[in-house]
């Protein structure tokens, strides 16, 4: 039995062959009209980070008693102020060529793996999909067609690298030449992304438990390719070898250690990049 073509309404011209595959019917191009109702189901999460992997489920249903047959491109974007989709909108996932075939009041559901918009300032978007019918999602092509959802507040993506703990694993005596100090300490990530990049470390002498231009730096080591995921925490193990009496005159002295999160990029704060030690140090 043949299919009638009067009985469709295609999405976009595609070549649908009837039963005796001789001569293919080509149905002429149509423009998306609304027949096509989508909501998202409720896993729409209300908070996300970005760069973070999700997912988007999106209801379709067949609004018209003309049966939908066909394939369209469906693209899930970010909104902002609006549920309308635009070319300038961040781009979630696309999902291409995925074929409708509806009669009237009949639903689909079409499940989409994405990544939150990493580059999006954080902020309340609307979650939006755009369904084109042409098969071919081009920059401000048939993006009138915007399928509404739920407004989400996306966090901006970024590290925060500060030291949670630190301490001093050794004695030191400058008069019977026992110069070099030992200590531990922990960087953690306290931030919604993972760290990547050089962080140098650097120990100073200090007079007093605050940040001073008097400080003498001891030491500048570099943590070479740091990879540190959100909340977790890297142990590292120094030495320092203390200068003689010239350099640092015999006094009462606290260390200070002091990252440098410059290199990362996506820090959201440098003020708790130092932290000093809990007991002052006596050189003689």
């Amino acid at each position: 039995m043949s299919m009638d073509p009067h009985s469709v309404q295609p999405l976009e011209a595609r070549l649908l062959y009837t039963a005796t595959p001789a001569k293919p019917k080509v149905f002429p191009l149509q423009a998306y009209s609304g027949a096509l109702v989508g909501v998202f189901t409720s896993d729409t999460p209300f908070q996300v980070v970005g760069g973070d992997a999700g997912s988007l489920t999106l209801q379709i249903t067949n609004r018209k008693k003309a049966r939908q047959y066909g394939t369209v491109d469906i693209s899930f974007v970010l909104t902002k102020g609006s549920a309308s989709a635009s070319k300038f909108s961040p781009a979630l996932g696309e999902v291409r060529n995925y074929m409708v075939d509806l009669k009237y009041k009949q639903s689909m559901t079409i499940k989409k793996s994405i990544v939150w918009s990493s580059t999006a300032l954080s902020g309340d978007y609307t979650v939006a999909a755009s369904i084109d019918p042409g098969g071919s999602i081009v920059a401000g092509k048939a993006f009138g067609s915007s399928v509404p959802g739920a407004t989400v507040y996306l966090q901006k993506a970024v590290t925060d690298l500060f030291i949670s703990n630190f301490s001093v694993t050794s004695t030191i005596n400058r008069t019977t030449g026992n110069t070099v100090l030992s200590f531990v300490l922990n960087v953690r990530n306290g931030g919604t992304a993972t760290a990547r990049g050089d962080v140098p470390i650097t120990i100073y002498a200090a007079h007093f438990d605050q940040a001073s231009p008097d400080d003498v730096a001891l030491k500048t080591t570099t943590l070479k390719k740091l990879v540190l995921p959100k909340n977790t925490t890297r142990t590292v193990t120094m030495t320092v070898t203390v200068p003689d009496g010239d350099v640092l005159p015999p006094d009462i002295y606290f260390l200070r250690i002091s990252l440098d999160t410059s290199q990362l990029g996506t820090e959201a704060s440098s003020t708790n990049d130092s932290v000093f030690s809990r007991k002052a140090i006596e050189l003689n």
